[in-house]
């Protein structure tokens, strides 16, 4: 499982989010769950940016900020990696480029692919 952590004023976090489902694209059939969470504060501009923007994989919405205060998330994107049993195995802090041979090897990992 991968929690990802985003808004729409932040650039980074509208910047990744191509590769991130692609990255699930290529993974939902081994098990990968993305979950994008939004933590705009209004769901308009969320639904306007994947109006232009679609994801395949679910998107909530935090606006109260009530889920990423329990992850301690403190900068945007910030995105955990979860193994079959829940646990964090990566958090990773700031954009990343989802389809870079590490970053695959350890969502592989993770979802106990060889």
């Amino acid at each position: 499982v991968l929690v990802n952590f985003w808004a729409t004023w932040c650039p980074p976090c509208r910047d990744e989010m191509p590769s991130l489902n692609e990255l699930y694209k290529r993974y939902k059939n081994q098990g990968l769950i993305v979950l994008a969470i939004s933590t705009d504060r209004s769901d308009s501009g969320v639904i306007d940016f994947l109006s232009k923007h679609p994801v395949d994989f679910g998107v909530i919405s935090d606006p109260d900020a009530k889920t990423s205060r329990q992850y301690k998330v403190f900068s945007l994107p910030t995105t955990f990696l979860l193994d079959k049993n829940g646990v964090v195995v990566k958090r990773y802090l700031g954009e990343e480029e989802w389809d870079s041979p590490e970053t695959r090897n350890e969502i592989k990992k993770a979802l106990g692919i060889p």
